[in-house]
């Protein structure tokens, strides 16, 4: 048996697997009151560890540079912890590494571009931490890689490398609530198995690339709170899979022209957008949620969206008042209502929103 690693972790063997050598190959003590200072050393000396799993068991400390030597391990998780300190240069030596979770910690200094090296990486999760500087442009040589997490990194700046449109088999990218600027990559439009771009709380400015049209498997864009400019991409209504489109407090203008099919979710509240709304809103059979607050909206409210007959809520504060009785009879057909959200009084923005399908916690 290879060395004893703490006599906290002996009170959970049920979680420590074996190869038939008698050596460690998964250490996976998850939800577990270890509440350490540190890391153990001894566990660098695992040489054939394949699996370690530590996350949300109260460890502090530094990330230990000898893990590089772990040259077997497919998956280290240590999210969920209060680990500091950089993000060692030597886990770029971990060739086997598909699952590489630091999320949730005080992790600070730099994303290594040496994590470009594991080229096996499949899931990439370093959001909620300390970090800086930006995200390396050669992560875009993981081709490899499903999802890439750094949100909640406010130090996070500089833009988004374009080369990160090499990543096809990403399903999820995350940057939210970061320093990030620029634009989004037109590149992005090569991501033909993106589902999630969380893209909200950022310093990214432009327009919204019309590449996305070809992301035919997106089905969630969170977009908002940021500084994008231009009309909405009629290019959108390509995205048949879309559910939930959040543009709200932008600075978006031009006029509603976006016809997304089975969309359940679509806010563009605080933006400048002007003109009518359209009656083909009232296509969207599956929709939940309608948020158009504070805009520069006119005319009359269409008749069409009361066949939007799922319609949970409906936001359209700073609309004309003239309007609001012809509003009420018109959704009258919307049994499923529970809130009509009429104040005429402007808010440029809104920090907080309580939405059914709102942006996840985290990204």
């Amino acid at each position: 048996m290879e060395p004893i690693i703490a006599d906290s972790m002996l009170m959970a063997r049920h979680s420590i697997a074996c190869s038939p050598q008698n050596r460690v190959i998964s250490l996976s003590l998850p939800n577990t009151f270890l509440n350490l200072s540190s890391i153990p050393p001894a566990l660098s000396s695992l040489s054939s560890l394949q699996l370690l799993n530590l996350s949300s068991t109260n460890i502090s400390g530094t990330i230990p540079p000898p893990f590089g030597q772990l040259t077997n391990l497919r998956l280290l998780d240590l999210s969920s912890n209060s680990l500091s300190g950089p993000i060692p240069k030597e886990l770029s030596q971990l060739s086997a590494l598909q699952f590489l979770c630091l999320n949730f910690n005080r992790l600070s200094g730099q994303i290594s571009p040496q994590l470009a090296n594991l080229t096996s990486l499949q899931v990439l999760w370093l959001q909620d931490n300390l970090l800086n500087g930006s995200i390396p442009s050669q992560l875009g040589s993981l081709v490899s890689l499903q999802q890439l997490r750094v949100g909640g990194n406010p130090n996070l700046t500089g833009e988004i490398p374009s080369q990160l449109g090499l990543l096809t088999n990403l399903t999820i990218f995350g940057a939210a609530a970061t320093g990030v600027s620029g634009v989004i990559p037109p590149t992005f439009g090569n991501l033909s198995n993106l589902h999630t771009l969380a893209l909200y709380y950022t310093e990214v400015f432009g327009s919204i690339p019309p590449e996305i049209r070809s992301c035919f498997e997106l089905r969630n864009l969170y977009l908002h709170m940021n500084k994008l400019t231009g009309s909405i991409p009629p290019q959108l209504g390509k995205l048949q899979k879309l559910t939930g489109l959040f543009l709200w407090g932008n600075e978006l203008s031009g006029q509603i022209s976006v016809e997304i099919s089975n969309c359940f979710a679509l806010d563009m509240n605080g933006n400048q957008i002007s003109g009518g709304i359209p009656g083909k809103l009232g296509k969207l059979r599956n929709l939940k949620q309608l948020d158009l607050s504070n805009n520069i909206l006119s005319g009359s409210m269409p008749w069409q969206l009361s066949n939007c007959s799922g319609l949970v809520s409906i936001e359209f504060a700073g609309y004309p008042t003239g309007n609001l009785i012809t509003i009420h009879i018109k959704l009258n057909k919307c049994k499923t209502i529970t809130r009509i959200f009429e104040r005429t009084t402007h808010v440029t923005c809104r920090w907080t929103k309580n939405l059914i399908a709102d942006q996840p916690l985290s990204f």
